[in-house]
């Protein structure tokens, strides 16, 4: 025990019981992250192969599907048998709340949940599907598109979903800045750059492809 503890205990005797309870709780969480530590081991090295190597499923969150998705209607690239997939894997993942979450277990989320269900009606479930009642209610719970991520807010507003004056926009411009200045792309991540780059040209051009009625 340090000498401050013991110090403090002296005037305050409650001090000494804290102490105690946090040297336990400590022991407790180091515990549980060794424990922890070893099942992950074991885990991984039950699945590695003779040679030394692993192979593993890639795996992504259903935005990846909901966004496929929509790029093809977007360009008119459909292929209806993968888009019957695309919508029943996207039933698959979703959450007994209605919403898809981003990661195993997850909670629902906001944009995940937008995506899936606008993929989904793009593909042509019909709004009064169960599933969608069940999504709509959750993206209603959780604020709506107002309250999504700025990305989906600009998909949104791609098809004429969602106002371009409401999502966040950065200059074009900026993309002409020299290296030598404050700020400029180059100091950007490159795989930040492909996001980036494509965003400005979409928020300096505002794109709208109109849906048809019945969508």
């Amino acid at each position: 025990m340090s000498r401050s503890i013991r110090a403090a205990s002296s005037r305050y005797p409650e001090t000494l019981v804290l102490a105690s309870r946090f040297r336990v709780l400590a022991s407790e969480t180091v515990t549980r992250l060794d424990s922890a530590i070893a099942r992950a081991q074991t885990y991984l090295l039950e699945r590695q192969a003779p040679d030394g190597h692993w192979v593993g499923e890639l795996e992504a969150d259903s935005s990846i599907t909901s966004e496929f998705l929509l790029f093809c209607h977007l360009i008119d690239r459909l292929d209806s048998d993968r888009e019957r997939k695309a919508v029943a894997y996207l039933r698959q993942r979703q959450l007994p709340n209605g919403g898809w979450n981003l990661f195993e277990a997850g909670p629902a989320d906001l944009s995940a949940t937008i995506k899936a269900y606008f993929a989904m009606k793009m593909a042509g479930v019909s709004p009064e599907d169960p599933d969608m009642v069940r999504a709509r209610a959750r993206i209603r719970a959780m604020g709506g598109p107002v309250k999504a991520t700025v990305f989906t807010k600009i998909l949104l507003a791609l098809f004429g979903e969602y106002d371009w004056n409401g999502a966040p926009a950065m200059p074009v411009e900026i993309m002409l800045l020299p290296r030598r200045f404050y700020f400029n792309v180059y100091e950007v991540s490159y795989w930040s750059r492909t996001v980036i780059v494509p965003l400005l040209i979409l928020m300096d051009r505002k794109p709208v492809k109109w849906l048809p009625a019945d969508r």
